[in-house]
């Protein structure tokens, strides 16, 4: 499946990016964020319109007890208006009593499904050929 990482702007869609980030280079994946509420604006209509099956996406959905009410109630709507288009929704909630504590338990728990999913497809997270040959090419 092809992962959605999306969070509420702030703590949630920092760790948002990183996750993207990390199952790109680590599990060499397409993966791709929403940040919200942007998406609510924009990326909800393909998601909310699509036909079961068509895409193998699933959306990870950041969460984070620090988020407002009103962002809280957006994510809730958002998940009941995809999930039955996607091939899932995941919630994902920080842990931690200060914002950073929640933040990087986002941050590591991504790392880690990164170097997971890696060794679920029987791919080596080290090397960035693309990367490598990107630098290299860029030096000239």
């Amino acid at each position: 499946k092809t992962p959605i990482i999306s969070g509420a702007a702030g703590i949630c869609y920092v760790a948002a990016l990183r996750w993207r980030a990390q199952l790109q280079e680590n599990s060499k994946v397409a993966a791709f964020d929403l940040c919200f509420p942007e998406a609510n604006h924009n990326a909800i209509v393909p998601l909310a319109e699509m036909r079961k099956g068509e895409f193998p996406f699933v959306m990870v959905m950041t969460r984070d007890a620090g988020d407002s009410s009103r962002m809280t109630k957006r994510l809730d709507i958002t998940k009941s208006l995809v999930a039955t288009h996607l091939e899932g929704v995941i919630d994902v909630w920080s842990e931690g009593s200060s914002p950073l504590a929640r933040l990087l338990s986002l941050i590591y728990l991504g790392d880690y499904v990164s170097l997971y999913l890696a060794l679920l497809r029987g791919v080596d997270p080290t090397p960035v050929a693309p990367i490598d040959k990107l630098k290299r090419e860029l030096s000239r």
